[in-house]
This record gives structure tokens, sequence and C-alpha cells, in this order.
């Protein structure tokens, strides 16, 4: 029988054992970057004290969780920014002024590539739930570029014709190094330096921090009108996203567990359950077991030398529970977003109700496009060339344009305009009027004219269908005689 020191010294072994298993040490909680899930349920507590830190782990989301990444893309890419321009009638009214300006004013309309910068625009403005923007716009040489600025930089504070004018933070802007600021528009350098020079706080542009933009070329917006700071759209779902990540990590850490083969060695013991051995002698067998089997290169495999007899069990329900919960969060998840799973996983709806949820989907994206469409046309009243025109998008998406094409095909006949039917086909205003003048130059319609059909035949080009009440009086008539 083991003196005390002895069994001290044995307790130091069964504590050597449990050191040579290091391989659970990675199995631990995942955390998001600096964030805990108790921390993440304190700041959903109060978001709008947190937005800063929603948008923060907001950004961090996309990075490892496909379902946000994917929202995101679906919901600003589901629209196709088709859209046509009109020339003011109260401005344009006379055809040799329209025949000057228009073409003109649709290459000026082209630079602003619409159908390239809305969609990111949508998909900044859905992410962090705000958009600040400043325009450079070099009308001599044709060049137009949207650059984003810094949330964190800007707020709205004030409104023109209902969109946002924003003000920068001029500790913040004070705080920038010299990369950052040059990555900043040389108006915001110059206020940066009017701030180190100068007191600023005379400004009449100056208010508690915060500095005015004024210039045509800054505009801000947010989801939801006249809103200071806004908050990522989607922050309901980041509680179940991180619900999924850790429900994804504990499946992960199941499998680990499930395919670890641990080698149980007994310590030999007599009638009265003695151990028979010392420590030395016991190590001596725990190593030579461990070298056997692998143990110190395979982390798939541990060895436990023990007196005791080791059995398995389980605190957990049955795996199919643990994948039902692991698909109610996600269900709850893409509630929360207000989109139907099936139109990304489905394998339960039928193709009508995937084409329902799609409609009721781009609500959203059509009320901001709305928004975005008001902005543009401020922003052209202060366009030398398109200052007399006006910008209208199509309420297209890319799975209801196919139907919007075949209506606006029909309405053509009851004289809807041929501008948007052109513009729901997907022709941008320049890319029609160039199509349209070269087909006329080069004469395709003596070559390849319109095929008759019910919307295009007149009386003269038919000589055959349906006779007429005369005619088939008359046809009657002469039969009627014959047979007599």
């Amino acid at each position: 029988m083991f003196l005390s020191d002895e069994k001290f010294t044995m307790v130091d072994f069964a504590k050597k054992i449990a050191s040579d298993i290091s391989y659970f040490d990675e199995l631990e909680d995942k955390r998001y970057g600096t964030f805990t899930p108790e921390q993440i349920a304190r700041i959903l507590e109060r978001p709008k004290d947190n937005a800063k830190k929603l948008q923060l782990l907001h950004d961090r989301l996309l990075t490892n969780c496909g379902i946000l990444k994917e929202i995101l893309i679906y919901k600003s890419s589901m629209l196709t920014y088709d859209h046509f321009l009109v020339a003011d009638v109260l401005k344009v009214n006379k055809k040799a002024k329209l025949d000057k300006e228009y073409p003109k004013a649709c290459k000026r309309l082209k630079a602003y590539r619409l159908k390239y910068n809305a969609p990111w625009m949508m998909h900044s403005l859905l992410s962090a739930g705000e958009l600040f923007i400043y325009i450079y716009d070099d009308i001599e040489n044709g060049n137009f570029d949207i650059l984003k600025i810094p949330t964190e930089l800007c707020k709205i504070t004030n409104i023109k014709n209902g969109i946002g004018k924003y003000s920068i933070n001029i500790p913040k802007l004070l705080s920038y190094d010299e990369d950052k600021l040059n990555s900043l528009p040389q108006e915001f350098r110059k206020i940066r330096k009017k701030a180190e020079d100068s007191d600023i706080t005379k400004d009449k542009n100056y208010h508690k921090h915060w500095y005015q933009i004024t210039s045509n070329q800054a505009w801000g917006f947010t989801i939801n009108y006249m809103e200071t700071k806004g908050l990522p759209y989607y922050t309901s779902m980041i509680k179940d996203l991180v619900k999924l990540n850790k429900l994804a990590k504990i499946e992960d850490d199941g499998a680990v567990l499930s395919n670890y083969k641990l080698v149980v060695q007994k310590l030999p013991l007599n009638d009265e359950g003695e151990i028979l051995c010392d420590y030395d002698e016991a190590t001596g067998y725990h190593e030579a077991v461990k070298n056997a089997v692998g143990a110190g290169d395979n982390v798939g495999v541990g060895v436990v030398t023990t007196p005791y007899t080791v059995s398995s069990e389980s605190l957990g329900d049955n795996k199919s529970k643990e994948l039902s919960y692991t698909s109610n969060v996600k269900e709850r998840a893409y509630d929360d977003a207000g989109i139907s799973s099936e139109i990304f996983n489905g394998s339960r709806s039928n193709n009508l109700s995937v084409q329902y949820g799609q409609i009721s989907d781009s609500i959203l994206p059509l009320k901001l496009l709305q928004m975005f469409e008001v902005f543009w046309n401020n922003y052209m009243e202060n366009d030398k060339i398109l200052k007399n025109y006006i910008l209208y998008f199509i309420d297209n998406n890319r799975f209801n344009k196919a139907d919007n094409i075949k209506l606006a095909v029909s309405s053509i006949a009851l004289w809807d305009s041929r501008l948007k039917y052109l513009a729901t086909l997907g022709l941008e205003p320049y890319e029609a009027l160039c199509i349209l003048n070269q087909e006329k130059l080069m004469g395709i319609d003596e070559f390849m004219p319109p095929m008759l059909s019910s919307h295009t035949a007149t009386s003269e080009d038919l000589d055959q269908g349906r006779p007429s009440a005369s005619e088939s009086e008359t046809s009657d008539t002469n039969q009627s005689e014959s047979q007599n």
C-alpha cells in the first residue's frame, strides 16, 4: 500500500497525464474580434448609443458569416437600376433645342455610371445604415468619381430637398494621421489646416465640434428619414448570427470529439484495490504506450493511465435535436431580415411562392432607389449640361424584368413612352440614342422591316382575314340565289 507521500506523488502523476492531452485546449469559445457574446447582448440593449460598435461588429460578421453577406448582395443587386432621361417641359420646349441638347445630356449622364455606382451605394447604406459621399466631378475632362467618407467622421446635420447634408467632426479630423488625411477630399484637408492655424469656432459653419460641408459635392444618406446617425439595417440579425457561428463552432468541436481516440491503460491493483506499482514504473508504462500509438505526434490520439474505470457520459441530447435547434436559429435570422430562407436554400416552396417572396424583398431597395432618384436630380440641378433634364428610374428587378418588358410592349400600342420602353429593356439613354441613330443611318428598316403583328398591322397590310359584316351579308345573298 502507498504511503501518504507516495499517494501525493501519484496525484502529481495524474496531473502529468492530464497535461499530456493538450488537444482539448483548442476547444474554446469563439470571440468576435474584441467582442464577447455578453458584450454583444449589452450593446444591443442600447443600439443608438452604440452605433459605432454595432457598425464595427457588423463589418466583422461580414467576414465570417455567409448569410449576412449573401443577404446584402441579394438586396443591393436585385434591382437593375434601369433609367431614362426626360427634358423639363418648362425649360426645353422647342425641337431645335432638344435636338441640340439631348445627345449631350445623355452623354453627360453616362459619365455618372449609375448602374455601377448605385449598387455599391445601396450595399454600403444597408450595411452601415448610413452613407456619406463626396463627388469628384471634372466636367471638362468627363471624369466623375464618388468617394465614400468614413462614417466615424460624419453625421447628418442638414437637409436639402429631402436629402441629407453632413458635417465632419473636427476633433476626429485632427486625430487623423497623414495617410488617412490624404485619403480625404482636399476640401476636408483645408478645413483641417484652418482648424490648426486659426480659431475655427468663429466660422459660421462650425457648431459644437462639427463643421458643416455646404458644397454640392457632399451628400449623406440614412435609411430612416431625418436620422442624424444610422444603424446597420440588419442589426436585429446580429444576435442570431452570433448564435449560428457559436453553434457551428460547437458542431466542429463535436466532430473533433467524435473522431478522437483515447487509449485507456489501467494500473494493476491487488485484491484490496491498492496500486501495485510506483510512480516511476507507472510513468514508464505510460510513456511506452504513448510512443506506441504515436500520441505525441498524432493529435487525434490520447493516452490515459489510471487505476480507475473510465466511462463516457453525454450531457447533451441527440443529434437530430441539435440540428433542429440550429435550423430554427437560422430560420429566425432570415425572419429578422424579412427574407424567405427558401430563396437561398429552399427545398419546400414552389416557384410561385419564391416569386412572391422576391417581390416583397424588393420593397426596401425600391424605397432607397426613390431616395437615390431625388438625390441625383438634386445634383443635376447644378450640372450645366443636365440642369434642364429629369432622371427617372424603372421599377425593374432581376426577377420581374421579363414580365415588365412584355407589359411595356403591350403598353406602347396605347401610346406609352418609348423612352421608358427602351429603359425597361436595360438600355441606358446614351446607349439607346446611339443604337437608334446608327440603325437609322444604316437604313436597317429597309432591309429588316418590322414583322406584322396586331400592334403594327393596318387594313392596307392585310388582304385576308375575317370578312366585314357587309361582305358577309353579300356572300350569304349570292349563295342563296345560286341555290334557287
